[in-house]
C-alpha cells in the first residue's frame, strides 16, 4: 500500500506522486530558484518527518528551520573557513577550492535550511533522526521540490556559538542539515549498484 497515492490529493491541499516513484525517482538538488518555500508546505513537510518510526518510539527528534537568507549566508561562510583548516577536505576529491571562493554558497542558494536535531537521551537518536530525514526528503520531492542533505555544514553546525544563535538547546544537537527548495534545472540522474547481499540464509 503507497503511502501517498499517485494524482491523489494527500489530505493537505498538495498533489502528490506515489511514494515508489519518488524513492527511485528523488535525486539530490544543487541548482534553485530565488522562490520561497511557504511556511505551511514546510509544517506539512515536518509532519511527514514525524511519521518516522523510532526506538521504542522515543521521538527523539526535533527541528530547526532557516529561511533568513542574511544568516544561510553567514552560517555557509562560517562553514567554509572551518572547512579550509580540516585536512580532511584538502583533496580534488572535494573541489576545496570552493571554499576559497567568495561566490560558492554551500547551500547552493536554496531559500530554506531544515536542521535535524536528536535529544541526546534517546537510545539511538541519530539512527531515528535520519528516518525522519528521509520522510522529509521523499515527501518534499512528491510534493514538488527539491531537496539536499548538506555534510559541508555538519562541523559549524556543531559549534557552541552557532548551536546559541540557532537556538538548538543544551542536550540536544544537529544530526543532518537538509536544504529545500526549487529547482532551477533538473538533477543528473544517477545509476544504482544492484544490492549487495552478503549472505542469504534460509
Amino acid at each position: 500500500m503507497e503511502l501517498i497515492e499517485k494524482d491523489k490529493n494527500d489530505g493537505h491541499g498538495v498533489a502528490s506522486i506515489g511514494v515508489l516513484d519518488a524513492i527511485c525517482e528523488r535525486r539530490a538538488v544543487r541548482h534553485y530558484s530565488p522562490r520561497t518555500v511557504d511556511e505551511n508546505t514546510v509544517k506539512v513537510l515536518l509532519e511527514y518527518a514525524v511519521q518516522a518510526p523510532s526506538a521504542v518510539n522515543s521521538q527523539p527528534w526535533s527541528f530547526v528551520v532557516v529561511q533568513n537568507s542574511k544568516l544561510l549566508k553567514e552560517i555557509s561562510d562560517e562553514a567554509k573557513k572551518i572547512l579550509t583548516e580540516n585536512s580532511r577536505w584538502k583533496s580534488e576529491d572535494h573541489h576545496s577550492e570552493r571554499f576559497l571562493d567568495p561566490s560558492f554558497n554551500i547551500f547552493y542558494n536554496a531559500t530554506t535550511l531544515i536542521i535535524v536535531c536528536a535529544d541526546r537521551e534517546g537510545l539511538v537518536p541519530e539512527a531515528d533522526c535520519y528516518l525522519a530525514s528521509q520522510n522529509l526528503m521523499l515527501a518534499a520531492y512528491a510534493m514538488g521540490l527539491g531537496s539536499c542533505p548538506i555534510g559541508l555544514a555538519w562541523e559549524v553546525l556543531r559549534t557552541d556559538s552557532m548551536k546559541t544563535k540557532l537556538g538548538i538547546k543544551h542536550g540536544h544537537f544537529p544530526v543532518l542539515p537538509i536544504i529545500l527548495g526549487y529547482a532551477s534545472e533538473p538533477s543528473a540522474k544517477t545509476s544504482r549498484e544492484a544490492p549487495q547481499v552478503l549472505n542469504w540464509i534460509r
